[in-house]
C-alpha cells in the first residue's frame, strides 16, 4: 500500500485579513489553472488563447464550488482594501500611537516611583501601583479592548483619594492627556464606523466563514481525488498548495515576531526615557538640598565675631603711679597667669 501525500493545515484562523486574502488569491490558480484552447481560433489568429474549463474535473472540483469561491474571494479582497484605507487614516493612527505612549509612560512612572527611597512617597506609589497593575501592557491589546480598558483606568483614577496621590506623584497631567486622547480616538472611531455602515460593507468574519467552507470542500475533494484517481495533476496540486501554505505560515510568523519586537522596543525606550528623567530630577533635588544646607550653615557664622578680633578685645591698659614715676603696661592675659600689681612693680624698681 503506497503513501498518500496529505494537504497541510493552513491555520487560516491565525492569518489577518490581508494575509488571508493574499493566500486565497494565490490558491485560486492552483485550484483552477488556466488551460489552452486546442481548437483553431475563428479569427485566424494563432492557437493557444487562454480559456477556463468549468470547475476542475482533474481535481473533482465542481463549477458550483468555483463560482462560490470566486464570489467570496472578490468580497474578501474588496473588504481588505477598504479596511486598509480606513485603518491607515493618519489622524486615527497618530491618536492611537499617542495613547500607547501615554500608557507606557504612566505605567513606567508608577513602577519607578514605587521604588522611591522616601518611605512616604514609596507607600503612596505602591497604592497607585496596585490599582493600575491590571492595566499594565494594555497598549498591546486590540484597539477595541484597549479603548475599553483605558476607560476603566480613568474611572479608577477618579476614586476617592486617588487624584491627590496622582497630583503628588506629578502624574495628573498624564491622566488628563490620556483622557483627552482617548475621547478623541473614540470620536474618530465612531465616525469611521458610521461611514463603514453607510457603505454597507460586510464584516470580514462573515466572508471568511463562507470562504473557509468553500476552501475546505475543495481541498477535501481534491485530496480524495488524489487518493482514488492519482495523476500528475493531483500530485502537482497537492505539492504546490503545501508549498504555498508553508510560505504563508512563515510570513505570518515573521510578521508576529516583528510586531512583538517593535512593541517591546517601544516600551523599553519609553521606560529608559522615564528612568533618565527620574535620575535627572533626583540629581537636581539633591543639588538644591545641598545648596540650602550650605546656605543654612553660613547664616550663624556671619553673626559670630572673628577669632582674630578676640585678643584685641581682651587687651587692657594698666597705669600706675609710684615713687614719682608713672608706668604704663598693656597686657594680654594668658589663661593661668595673674596680671602684675602696682606694688609688685614698685618692688622691682627698688
Amino acid at each position: 500500500m503506497g503513501r498518500y501525500k496529505k494537504i497541510d493545515d493552513a491555520s487560516l484562523s491565525k492569518l489577518n485579513n490581508a494575509e488571508y486574502a493574499t493566500f486565497m488569491q494565490a490558491a485560486y490558480p492552483l485550484f483552477f489553472p488556466a488551460v489552452e484552447d486546442e481548437e483553431e481560433p475563428d479569427d485566424g489568429g494563432s492557437p493557444g488563447t487562454v480559456s477556463l474549463v468549468e470547475g476542475n474535473p482533474e481535481l473533482g472540483i465542481s463549477q458550483e464550488d468555483k463560482e462560490a469561491f470566486e464570489k467570496e474571494l472578490t468580497l474578501m479582497v474588496d473588504l481588505v482594501e477598504y479596511s486598509r484605507i480606513s485603518e491607515e487614516t493618519k489622524p486615527l493612527k497618530e491618536s492611537d500611537d499617542r495613547r500607547d505612549d501615554l500608557i507606557v509612560y504612566l505605567n513606567t512612572a508608577v513602577r519607578t516611583q514605587s521604588k522611591s527611597p522616601i518611605a512616604a512617597h514609596r507607600e503612596m506609589a505602591n497604592k497607585v501601583y496596585n490599582v493600575m497593575k491590571p492595566y499594565f501592557g494594555i497598549q498591546r491589546d486590540s484597539v477595541e479592548e484597549k479603548t475599553s480598558k483605558i476607560d476603566g483606568l480613568l474611572m479608577d483614577a477618579e476614586k476617592e483619594g486617588f487624584p491627590e496621590m496622582l497630583e503628588t506623584m506629578g502624574l495628573t497631567s498624564v491622566i488628563d492627556e490620556l483622557r483627552k486622547e482617548n475621547e478623541a480616538f473614540k470620536s474618530m472611531t465612531t465616525t469611521r464606523m458610521n461611514r463603514k455602515s453607510d457603505n454597507a460593507i460586510e464584516s470580514g468574519a462573515a466572508v471568511r466563514a463562507r470562504l473557509d467552507e468553500v476552501y475546505e470542500n475543495m481541498t477535501t475533494v481534491a485530496f480524495a481525488t488524489s487518493v482514488l484517481s492519482p495523476s500528475a495533476a493531483t500530485a502537482t496540486f497537492v505539492s504546490r498548495l503545501n508549498t504555498l501554505i508553508e510560505k504563508t505560515k512563515a510570513k505570518n510568523k515573521q510578521r508576529l515576531s516583528l510586531y512583538r519586537a517593535n512593541a517591546k522596543k517601544k516600551e523599553e525606550g519609553t521606560e529608559a526615557t522615564t528612568k533618565t528623567r527620574a535620575r535627572k530630577a533626583a540629581k537636581a533635588a539633591a543639588k538644591e538640598a545641598k545648596a540650602k544646607a550650605k546656605s543654612a550653615e553660613a547664616a550663624p557664622q556671619a553673626a559670630t565675631p572673628q577669632k582674630s578680633e578676640e585678643p584685641a578685645a581682651r587687651e587692657a591698659s594698666v597705669s600706675t603711679v609710684s615713687g614719682g614715676w608713672t608706668s604704663t603696661q598693656t597686657a594680654s592675659p594668658v589663661m593661668g597667669e595673674t596680671p602684675a600689681t602696682p606694688e609688685a612693680e614698685n618692688k622691682k624698681g627698688r
